[in-house]
Parts: structure tokens; C-alpha cells; sequence
């Protein structure tokens, strides 16, 4: 079989869809079917450059609101030649239905998340929220041979704002966790990188500092437990933020200001992947404030390592968190601040257990290549 994955971004531009591309790729290869990667330059790579095996083709698309502009013509070759084509939302997605048509080709979608009204709440002003609203509606809304969403939470939310649809099934996101002896191996851990003190306890916040990542709650809450006098020394907010995006990080780093809390807050850059477990094995808390959440990678590489997590109840987070965990109400700072105050008091004895759950790549890649066959049988 040959199955071309289009999709907006691929490794080395890191994040969770591109590592889904890569885990299916990698996959099927080793089952002995034929794969076309195709995506934008957007992790500094143009060209037909193979990366760890997989046949890659990079295109200097530019870059519009942090997504491609795709051109058809790119495509065509690769459409041409594949028995499957796989695209992804958000801007593949059209062209690569387009040419799937005009060349008989099957064509299947990976939504990996449906934002709908949902984008009121964190985008400003609502003229803005409602254009993605329609581009989302606009790119999900085209009659695609078979639909592939990562959660049960995107898969209502695809019926709710889009519409039912035959062919949509859902498959979960592979957790692409190395093995524990290759991070924790790493020399970087987290009271160090923090400089916390003995009997300083850690709270730590890594990834975007975007607003749908709940960030901004998170902030929010410190502040409500400074004003209720519930802040102590012994307490340090740890964040790991990425640069981008550059005007919400500083926005954040302002707020924090503004509200007095740099005393309890510890800023730090991004980190390289196992360093970043490394870190994350060694916090006493992880916080995930997100406010919208398609899979949740954040939280299943939190759990798979062992970590007591607080997390919003919004998304697909529920369905994906296990072990010590403590749920809180999605968007509400109050609610976040007398979570975080639970566990400042009580210590671990404030989470409740949920037994383990498993996303492993074969199951998913089984999964997915039904969905092939079927598509080829139709």
C-alpha cells in the first residue's frame, strides 16, 4: 500500500501532531507499506530531505497565523502516486481533498481537535474568534471518505459544531515516552534547575504560554491564593515556557508583575525532550490548566512518568489522565487556587487514584490501517 500523510508541520518542528505523523510513518513502514511525508519548511528543513528513514518533502509554504498556505501544485505528484492520502486539518486539508478527487484517490482526515464557540473564550476580539470559528467549520465541513479524530472529546465536539458523519471514528494519539533509564540518566533535574531549597515544594507548568493552554488561569489562581493570604515560602510556582507565542509569554511575565507574585514564580526556557522528562520526574506537583485540549500529550507523558497532576476538567483531559490526579473546573481560577491550596496542605493525600491507561503506537497504527482498508474496499 502507499499512503501519502500530508500534514501542516512535521519533526523536526516539534508538537504533538507531528509526532503522530511520525509514529503512523514509522509504523507502517515496518509493516512493508510505501510512505510519503509532506509538509512545510517550517522546522528549517526544505526539500526532499528523508528524516530517520521516513521519504520526507518539505515545502517553503509560507507561514500564515502559524499555518502553511499550502500550494496545490506541490501536491499533485504525491497525490498522484499514493493508493491513500492522509491529510490533517488545518490548511492541507482542502487542496488535498481537491486533488484526492480529481485523481480518484480516497482521502482521509485527522481532526485533532473542534474548537467551535469555544473560540470566544480565548480569542479577542470576537470578530477574530468568529473567522476561525468559520475556517474551522470551512475545513472540517467537506465530505471526506473517512474522518479520524483523537478523543472522545473531539469526536462529540466534531458532531456538535460540524455535524454526525459516517466514517468518523476515533482513534487515540500514540504516548511516545523512551524508555525511564534514558532520561533519567540526564544531569539537569528539577530542584537545580529551579534552585529550589530544601523544603521548598514545586509546582510545575511546562509548554506554550498561549491562552487555550490555561496558563493565564494558572496565573490567575496564584494571584487568588496571594490575596487570600494562602501563599507561603515553602511554595514556588515553576513554569517551563517556550518563547512562542512571544506576546502571550510577555503578557504572562507582565501579569505576574502587576499581581505580586514574581516571589513565588520561577521562570525558566524550554528544554530538550529528556531533559524536560528528566525535570518533569523530579517535580512533587505538575500542573495542566488547559482550557481546550484534543489528545492532551502534556498529561499522558506527566502520568506516564509517575507525577501527581492537577488538570482542568476540559477536553479530552479526563479521559486521558491516570494515576495521583486532581481535577479542577475548566477556566475558573477560584476553583484551580483551592486545588492547588488542597495539596499545599494535605500533600499527596489530596489526589484521587485512576488505575492506568495505555496509548501504545502498535494499537494505534492497527487501528488506523483498518481505516485504509476500509477505504480501498469502498
Amino acid at each position: 500500500m502507499k499512503i501519502c500523510l500530508i500534514c501542516p508541520h512535521f519533526l523536526p518542528h516539534i508538537g504533538g501532531g507531528e509526532q503522530l505523523v511520525y509514529d503512523i510513518a514509522k509504523n507502517l513502514i515496518a509493516e512493508g507499506h510505501e510512505v510519503r511525508v509532506v509538509s512545510s519548511g517550517s522546522g528549517g528543513v526544505v526539500g526532499h530531505v528523508p528524516y530517520e528513514g521516513i521519504d520526507a518533502y518539505y515545502y517553503g509554504w509560507r507561514i500564515l497565523f502559524g499555518h502553511p498556505v499550502v500550494r496545490g501544485r506541490d501536491l499533485k505528484e504525491h497525490i498522484r502516486w499514493a493508493d491513500i492520502v492522509h491529510t490533517a486539518v488545518f490548511t492541507p486539508a482542502i487542496p488535498s481533498l481537491r486533488l484526492a478527487r480529481r485523481y480518484g484517490k480516497p482521502c482521509m482526515v485527522t481532526v485533532h481537535e473542534v474548537i467551535g464557540d469555544k473560540w470566544y473564550w480565548f480569542v479577542k476580539p470576537k470578530w477574530k474568534a468568529f473567522a476561525f470559528k468559520w475556517f474551522e467549520h470551512h475545513v472540517c465541513k467537506p465530505r471526506y471518505d473517512a474522518v479520524h479524530v483523537v478523543s472522545d472529546s473531539t469526536k462529540k465536539d466534531f458532531e456538535k459544531y460540524i455535524g454526525k458523519r459516517e466514517g468518523l471514528v476515533r482513534v487515540y494519539n500514540s504516548s511516545h515516552m523512551p524508555p525511564a533509564e534514558s532520561y533519567l540518566s540526564e544531569q539537569i533535574d528539577f530542584r537545580s534547575y529551579f534552585g529550589l531549597s530544601d523544603g521548598e515544594k514545586g509546582f510545575l507548568y511546562f509548554g506554550r504560554p498561549a491562552v487555550n493552554k490555561g496558563v493565564f488561569v494558572l496565573e490567575e489562581a496564584i494571584a487568588e491564593l496571594k490575596r487570600r493570604g494562602q501563599l507561603t515560602k515553602d511554595v514556588k510556582f515553576c513554569f517551563v515556557l517556550s518563547a512562542q507565542p512571544a506576546d502571550s509569554r510577555t503578557q504572562l511575565l507582565s501579569r505576574m508583575e502587576r499581581d505580586g507574585i514574581t516571589d513565588s514564580v520561577i521562570i525558566r526556557d524550554s528544554l530538550p525532550r529528556l531533559q524536560l522528562f528528566k525535570v518533569i520526574s523530579g517535580a512533587d506537583y505538575v500542573v495542566v490548566p488547559s482550557i481546550t485540549e484534543g489528545f492532551g500529550f502534556c498529561a499522558v507523558e506527566t502520568c506516564s512518568i509517575g507525577r501527581p497532576i492537577i488538570y482542568s476538567n476540559g477536553g479530552s483531559l479526563p479521559e486521558v489522565v491516570f494515576g495521583k490526579t486532581l481535577s479542577f473546573e475548566n477556566r475558573k481560577a477560584e476553583s484551580l487556587a483551592d486545588r492547588l491550596y488542597e495539596v499545599m496542605e494535605s500533600g499527596d493525600a489530596a489526589f484521587v487514584e485512576i488505575p492506568e491507561k495505555s496509548f501504545e503506537e502498535k494499537a494505534m497504527t492497527a487501528q488506523i490501517m483498518e481505516m485504509y482498508k476500509k477505504l480501498l474496499k469502498q
